[in-house]
């Protein structure tokens, strides 16, 4: 019975997801040169994290599942691009109570990857990991910043985005 039950969950989550499903033309948002080398690493992805064999979100279609990313993608380059709040501040740790070393000016952002944090008012824990608009520092900003599907927040690997390491 548990496992109908979570099957019947499944179809309904998915089914709920692709109806409200938004659609985002990416190629008309100008996001500069990002020099890979420039880019401060959070750390290497965790065992499990998204392989070349993992299919990715592309331009905001769904993946295999059906499932759609919401107006954000994972391009081939395994980045999440994606429309945020403006002013959004990005933390030094993925909690409220650490430091603000940047903020989100711009309203469209690249993503590097993601992490599992202080619960904040999305109602999640997952923090995402950028580079902000007033200097070179990087930091995290709250998934209730970012314009991404609940069932992306949920599980960010699943569309090919990497875990940050710890």
């Amino acid at each position: 019975m548990g496992k109908a039950l979570c099957a019947i969950c499944a179809i309904c989550a998915i089914a709920a997801l692709v109806a409200c499903a938004t659609f985002v033309d990416l190629q008309k948002v100008d996001y500069g040169d990002l020099d890979d080398a420039s880019v401060p690493s959070p750390g290497a992805p965790e065992a499990g994290d998204a392989s070349d064999d993992t299919t990715v979100i592309v331009d905001g279609k769904p993946d295999a599942s059906g499932v759609d990313a919401g107006p954000c993608a994972v391009a081939a380059d395994g980045k999440l691009y994606c429309t945020n709040a403006v002013n959004a501040p990005l933390h030094a740790q993925p909690t409220s109570r650490s430091a603000i070393v940047n903020t989100l000016r711009s309203t469209s952002s690249i993503f590097l990857c993601w992490t599992i944090g202080e619960l904040h008012a999305g109602g999640n824990a997952t923090w995402y990991f950028t580079n902000g608009d007033d200097n070179a520092r990087f930091g995290y900003t709250p998934a209730v910043n970012l314009n991404t599907a609940a069932a992306f927040d949920a599980d960010p690997t699943m569309f090919g985005l990497r875990k940050c390491a710890p």
